[in-house]
């Protein structure tokens, strides 16, 4: 019994740490999410975009089944360095989404729930500026399509 317990710690680590250091690299969220005209309130939508994934993990938690997607853990590393080193914040802000993304198993479904991340961030708020409400009406419309495509994923979960 011992043994699982301490594969699953093994896992926290690498995945923990790598949504550590993508948290740290997209700090500037917040205030851009406040101060930015076109990305304002789109932390609202960030809150409902996690919805799903901390149910998927809490169900993982208590069945002792919890595994990172280590191949998302390792596309949000890229995306952190390509941010860091082009100095993008986009690339930084996408990086994080992806990392969170990493703290559930790897499953198909997934990927449509992590779509739904275009509605929170801060680039997608400038590109849907000229879209009548800034873009809110798009923003919203792609975050509950995201959600509810993947339904399957998150109220479906299985070890």
């Amino acid at each position: 019994m011992k043994k699982p317990e301490a594969n699953m710690v093994n896992q926290w680590g690498p995945s923990l740490a790598v949504l550590a250091l993508c948290l740290w690299m997209a700090s500037n969220l917040p205030a851009i999410w406040v101060a930015d005209v076109y990305a304002r309130g789109a932390g609202v939508l960030f809150l409902l975009w996690l919805l799903p994934l901390l149910y998927v993990v809490v169900k993982f938690l208590r069945l002792g089944a919890w595994r990172p997607d280590f191949l998302l853990l390792a596309f949000a590393l890229v995306a952190c360095l390509v941010g860091v080193v082009g100095s993008l914040n986009i690339a930084r802000h996408f990086a994080l989404g992806l990392a969170i993304g990493g703290q559930a198993p790897a499953n198909f479904v997934k990927w449509i729930w992590l779509a739904g991340m275009l509605a929170w961030l801060p680039a997608m708020g400038w590109l849907a500026k000229d879209i009548p409400g800034n873009g809110w009406p798009l923003r919203c419309v792609v975050l509950i399509a995201c959600m509810g495509l993947s339904l399957p994923w998150w109220k479906g979960v299985r070890a």
